[in-house]
């Protein structure tokens, strides 16, 4: 009996100092980040799924397709466009999200037509030199000749419309003009067009949006019914599903190059704004060459960062959070990827709240991207994983297959080195079926428990995703902003 209640006081007073222990750190986790303090926002459930711009340049546009959107839905819905009053429309659904194809062909449209105008005899090359010689601010003398010189044989890439815009300009075009929302003008999830050499495989899931463009884009007006006029009927259904297959031919006989995107979508989409009830975006940026002229003359060391200017474009992009407001933002995405530097071009993306991150006792923001839906494309696998599949037995069908691609690579090896490689890793695999094989699905078993623990990576590890959205410390969003977007 005294040992009975010996043992029981003792384990009391086990149970006392696990308690305080646990009070501790919940009062270290709280105390953590005091004195820090970050209003938490996180508008991303107004919004339906992350779509992808697939192969063109059309972020800007997606970015004006979710401000536009969440505008609607804060401020009245159906009421403040041309639509039945009593339409319920839910933005959360793909298929009533605002199309940002639309955004973009608004956008060239009005932008580019001039420049249509004037080059629409050219042939694909001079649009491609056109190009390049005006980003590279290079002008050239063209003679009347080389404007009416053609030459039917295209065989370089080629862009059938321009590929950067800007945010802001793109949503008070499109605010004043007709838009699409996905269901009339979908922006991604594009299928097979057969017979377009620019076409992905059908096991690959389809056409890329650029292919999808050019092939209307070539289609010869004079050729009805021929090979490039049906591609070209196919890809205006594939991009416009609910367009009535009566009125394609019509629109192709009525249009020219320049202006076949607009009228297939002005033919097919009607929405709109109703008058003085469409808002006006604002674009504040830095302006980056004239900011870091010291470091280019060489008045100062290092290198020259976005962090040192942008913070005015901050205090705008608090200020329309807390208003309520998504704000679209322009900066250098390399940094999502784990690359260092500013090599690519200008990215635009939509910032949808702010939190502090508990962990770090940061700042960060939340970006909603185009990149497509998930976490993958900002992640890698944990090259642990490798080790831990490479310990798993053998199915008998999986060590075949090894053996003959050690076989072909044995065959069709470059060098002495590569075939004596190739050599050592057959008898490898040999020696490892000698040894006892399991079944496939054992195999498979164990490969997903070695994916479990060890799960993939960020190539950034200063951020996280879920469910497709970025968490960024502002610390780091800070090297690589220079604009942000809002409605004033």
């Amino acid at each position: 009996m005294l040992l009975r209640l010996c043992n029981k006081k003792k384990l009391m007073k086990i149970l006392g100092i696990l308690l305080i222990l646990i009070s501790w750190q919940l009062s270290f986790a709280q105390n953590k980040c005091e004195g820090v303090s970050v209003k938490p926002i996180d508008m991303s459930s107004s919004f339906g799924p992350i779509r992808n711009q697939d192969s063109i340049g059309w972020c800007y546009a997606h970015v004006a397709a979710d401000m536009i959107g969440h505008h609607i839905s804060n401020n009245g819905g159906a009421h403040i466009l041309n639509m039945n009053p009593e339409t319920q429309l839910d933005m959360t659904k793909k298929e009533n999200m605002i199309s940002a194809n639309s955004i973009a062909i608004n956008y060239n449209d009005r932008v580019f037509r001039n420049y249509y105008k004037m080059f629409k005899q050219w042939n694909t090359d001079d649009f491609i030199q056109h190009n390049s010689d005006a980003r590279l601010g290079i002008k050239k003398k063209r003679s009347i000749w080389d404007i009416f010189r053609r030459k039917p044989n295209r065989t370089k890439e080629y862009e059938v419309v321009a590929e950067a815009g800007n945010t802001a300009a793109s949503i008070n075009i499109t605010l004043r003009q007709t838009f699409c929302l996905e269901e009339s003008m979908p922006s991604d999830d594009f299928n097979l067009v057969f017979g377009h050499e620019s076409c992905n495989s059908k096991e690959a899931g389809g056409c890329e949006l650029q292919a999808l463009l050019r092939t209307i884009y070539d289609f010869e007006k004079d050729g009805q019914g021929g090979e490039s006029w049906c591609k070209a009927e196919k890809a205006i259904k594939e991009m416009f599903p609910n367009m009535s297959i009566n009125k394609i031919p019509n629109i192709m006989l009525e249009s020219h190059r320049a202006n076949i995107f607009n009228n297939l979508k002005d033919a097919t989409c009607n929405y709109k704004f109703q008058p003085r009830k469409a808002p006006t975006a604002v674009e504040d940026r830095i302006d980056y060459e004239t900011s870091c002229n010291d470091y280019f003359k060489g008045r100062k060391e290092g290198r020259c960062g976005f962090d040192e200017f942008n913070e005015e474009l901050f205090v705008k992009l608090d200020e329309k959070l807390e208003q309520g407001q998504v704000v679209g933002i322009a900066y250098k995405s390399d940094f999502l990827q784990g690359r260092e530097g500013h090599s690519s071009g200008g990215h635009a993306s939509t910032i949808v709240g702010q939190r502090l991150n508990p962990e770090t006792c940061q700042k960060e923001y939340i970006l909603r991207n185009s990149w497509g839906p998930g976490c993958l494309q900002y992640q890698q696998e944990d090259p642990e994983v490798w080790d831990c599949t490479e310990k798993i037995p053998f199915s008998h069908s999986y060590a075949e297959v090894l053996l003959e691609e050690m076989r072909q690579w044995q065959a069709n090896a470059g060098s002495s080195a590569e075939v004596q490689a190739a050599i050592a890793q057959i008898k490898r695999i040999e020696a490892i079926k000698s040894s006892g094989l399991i079944s496939e699905a054992r195999r498979k078993e164990l490969e997903a428990d070695c994916y479990e623990k060890h799960p993939r990576v960020m190539l950034n590890k200063s951020l996280s995703c879920k469910d497709g959205y970025l968490y960024i410390p502002k610390s780091e969003l800070k090297k690589h902003m220079y604009g942000v977007t809002y409605f004033k």
